[in-house]
């Protein structure tokens, strides 16, 4: 192998690990229907907490007790999104 695609591949190979270690945060709360639509294909891990209405309508944050450690499989098979205003 050529010295420069060596020096490459372990750069890559470094990235990779470091990605791997990394901890990552988002800055955003999901509503709890979102939260929702995020454990159905599996991508619910990274939240902690949601956004919910309490009697009066106010926005609380609320903490979760179901928080998976990692991605999980998809639960659904076919997910559909639509609506009257325009899709996405």
């Amino acid at each position: 192998m050529r010295p420069g695609l060596r020096r490459r591949e372990k750069q890559k190979k470094k990235s990779l690990q470091e990605m791997e270690q990394q901890q990552f945060h988002i800055p955003w709360l999901p509503q709890k229907r979102q939260l929702t639509f995020l454990k159905a294909v599996g991508l619910d891990y990274p939240f902690l907490y949601y956004v919910d209405e309490d009697e009066e309508g106010n926005l609380i944050k609320v903490k979760r007790s179901d928080v998976p450690d990692g991605p999980q499989p998809p639960k659904a098979d076919i997910i559909a999104y639509g609506g009257a205003a325009g899709g996405g």
